[in-house]
């Protein structure tokens, strides 16, 4: 189990220049030879159309599976939520790549399951555990 505070700032063009941030609780576990886990996730992030900050959050589980030494695959479920009742539920799938003990490289897709969902996202990532 982990506690995941996070930040972002401000970095000017590149985003919406403000500060955002928030809380993630994750569990993982090993379960017949599969990866599982879950996570619940609060944020405070900007509503662009209030234009003020605005509380959102999200859950997920997922199934993953090493296929190789260094490559694992996964699927999950992804729901996203804020505080005037809105519901994206998504499903995701990826993989991974372990460079070494620290690192990991992942790339994946997210599909929504409802018509008020973003239809479809593409992904990667870096990992880096200090």
């Amino acid at each position: 189990m982990a506690l995941l505070p996070y930040i972002k700032l401000s970095a000017g063009k590149l985003s919406n220049d403000k500060v955002e941030g928030g809380m993630i609780v994750t569990y993982g576990t090993e379960l017949g030879g599969f990866g599982v886990g879950v996570q619940a996730q609060l944020d405070s992030v900007y509503n662009k159309t209030k234009d003020e900050m605005d509380f959102s959050g999200s859950y997920t589980a997922v199934l993953g599976y090493d296929l190789a030494e260094k490559v694992g695959g996964y699927m999950e479920y992804v729901g996203e939520f804020d505080f005037e009742g809105d519901y994206f539920p998504y499903a995701s799938f990826g993989a991974t790549y372990q460079m070494n003990a620290n690192q990991q490289w992942d790339i994946g897709s997210k599909v929504a399951l409802s018509d008020e969902g973003q239809d479809f996202e593409v992904f990667f990532g870096l990992t880096q555990r200090y």
